[in-house]
């Protein structure tokens, strides 16, 4: 019998490259090929750290960590795509880990998270268009 939640996991997997990609296409309206990249690889980094981050400053009792892996979560919403992946395949994170600490709760995926990415994605490819125009003229 087949394991639908390996195929949800592809169908959600989609979203990381477009997020990526979404980036590059940003930054490279203002930046060169290479540097729209390595712009995209750090904003990639950073993202996949929220939950690191805040159990971190959660452990440290860091609140401008906190309040920074808020930051970090609205504007490289690559967690919210893992959280996603994790529930429609039915496996527990492997950063369960950070369920031991004390006051450190892991957020679930929610059905916001879509709705998010999805104006997150058009948001950014709308402001790379804006710019993009812009500079062109």
């Amino acid at each position: 019998q087949p394991h639908v939640g390996l195929f949800w996991c592809g169908a959600v997997g989609i979203l990381y490259p477009l997020v990526f990609v979404t980036l590059t296409l940003l930054f490279s309206t203002f930046a060169s090929n290479a540097l729209a990249a390595i712009l995209a690889f750090v904003c990639y980094g950073l993202g996949v750290q929220e939950t690191n981050m805040r159990a971190f400053a959660t452990l440290q009792d860091l609140p401008n960590l906190k309040s920074f892996a808020d930051v970090v979560s609205c504007a490289i919403p690559v967690t919210r795509i893992s959280r996603w992946m994790d529930h429609v395949d039915g496996m527990t994170s492997p950063l369960g880990r950070f369920q031991n600490i004390s006051g450190m709760v892991e957020k679930t995926a929610t059905s916001g998270d879509f709705g998010y990415l999805a104006l997150y994605l058009f948001g950014v490819f709308l402001l790379a268009a804006v710019v993009f125009h812009r500079r062109d003229v």
